[in-house]
């Protein structure tokens, strides 16, 4: 707005620079011609008068006299050239109409040349003025350039300056976002106070951080409890459907021995859901990494063990691949980790079928990656399989009904020691869980 009203002031004073030196120009044109055909017919009078010698004709050469005095004043009033105006006044003022013919006609071709030559300086006067604006208008404009230059560098400044300083809550907003988003119990603290909405909008998303952690808390409690009081009296259904199934209450009949192994089958599905709850439970409480240093080897011969029975069973056979000899990591979650992913492949995985572990470093980071062949995955979505009690649809080869927290506790496991994971659901069958971990710096 600035630019605009300086611009406009510019454009008006140029517009009335214009406007007075038209002016200047139309009146000095104006007045030269009247001074020219005045000085004529003061000429035409005398030439007269020294032929007829008429007494009312040198009354008119008088008047014409002074009108062509008062022209000449006006023009001397507006361009300014007190040597020729004072000649030209003394030249009128020699003027003899009782004078011959070759004197008058001397006299009025001096007057003519006098009056030529103040045409002449009064044209070149306008053209210095008329120059003089150019300047001015030329100056203007450089002026007018260097003012809007200095206005735009401080638009910009001050568009900087007011970026930055929103910029600034914005970011530590998105890093507060993220704390939320990962369940971090140590919020950042807030730097900031202006604007005065930003920091509102600090405000309640703490107040919200807050409101989640107890709610979050209200949910362990639950699931701990509920847990908890199911596993008594499932344990009372097991060991009655185990009375039962061997007969100690009496002889079954076939139909009863059916129902009795349905029975056994539900409850022993309901205690692998409970104990997989309150691992979970457990797991969502322990929030904290734990790096020690872990030899590979040792440690996937340690896991292997108990996996390689069940994959024998479903006709599966597990190779692995390790690239490295040492990693920095807390050994339980990691031994969680390969438990849910290994127990998902022989499940999920096709019967004579390899499922292939590989466990090597990359720059800064240690990966793992399990892979196993299944039936099409075109249907399954990796974002949601990550959920928990996701199931994806797929059929177990052990008929059972999976609680959908497997992948579930490995995400959180690999979120725990500050790692990423990765589904590859290839539409070919081929199923693959790339973990990504950090190598720590510190070692505990």
């Amino acid at each position: 707005m600035i630019l605009l009203w300086q611009t406009q002031q510019s454009l008006q004073h140029v517009v009335q620079l214009y406007a007075t030196q038209a002016r200047q120009a139309v009146d000095l044109t104006r007045d030269i011609e009247l001074l020219q055909r005045r000085s004529r017919d003061l000429e035409r009078l005398v030439r007269q008068y020294n032929i007829i010698k008429n007494a009312q004709l040198q009354g008119l050469i008088s008047q014409q006299l002074q009108q062509v005095l008062q022209s000449l004043n006006n023009l001397c009033d507006q361009a300014p050239q007190q040597t020729l105006c004072e000649q030209l006044k003394d030249t009128l003022a020699r003027l003899d109409e009782n004078s011959d013919e070759n004197t008058l006609s001397l006299y009025f071709a001096g007057l003519s040349q006098q009056l030529n030559e103040f045409e002449t300086l009064a044209a070149e006067q306008l053209d210095a003025s008329l120059a003089s604006q150019q300047l001015q208008v030329s100056d203007m404009q450089s002026r007018l350039t260097w003012q809007t230059l200095a206005l735009v560098l401080t638009t910009v400044l001050m568009v900087w300056g007011g970026s930055q300083l929103i910029l600034g809550p914005v970011q530590q907003l998105r890093n507060l976002i993220n704390a939320i988003g990962t369940r971090d119990k140590a919020l950042p603290l807030r730097r900031f106070e202006h604007p005065y909405e930003l920091a509102q909008l600090d405000t309640r998303l703490r107040w919200l951080a807050f409101r989640l952690q107890e709610l979050e808390s209200v949910r362990h409690a639950m699931l701990r409890h509920a847990s908890h009081e199911l596993k008594t009296p499932l344990a009372s259904l097991s060991e009655g459907c185990a009375l039962l199934a061997d007969e100690v209450v009496g002889e079954l009949s076939t139909s009863q021995r059916e129902v009795v192994g349905l029975l056994n089958d539900s409850v022993r599905r309901m205690q692998n859901l409970v104990e997989e709850l309150l691992d979970y439970n457990r797991l969502l409480q322990d929030a904290e990494s734990r790096p020690v240093q872990l030899a590979i080897a040792p440690f996937l011969d340690e896991v292997l063990t108990s996996h390689r029975l069940t994959a024998a069973q479903q006709h599966q056979q597990i190779d692995y691949q390790i690239e490295a000899q040492n990693w920095l990591v807390d050994k339980n979650l990691l031994t969680r980790v390969m438990d849910n992913l290994l127990n998902n492949a022989v499940a999920y995985g096709l019967q004579d079928s390899t499922i292939v572990l590989r466990i090597w470093n990359d720059e800064n980071h240690q990966m793992l990656q399990v892979t196993n062949a299944c039936q099409s995955t075109q249907s399954l979505d990796p974002k949601r399989l990550l959920e928990p009690f996701e199931r994806g649809g797929q059929e177990r080869n052990d008929g059972r009904r999976g609680s959908g927290l497997g992948l579930s506790i490995v995400a959180d496991c690999v979120r725990m020691m500050g790692g990423k994971l990765d589904i590859v659901a290839a539409g070919s069958g081929e199923f693959s869980v790339l973990v990504s971990i950090p190598m720590h710096r510190e070692r505990v």
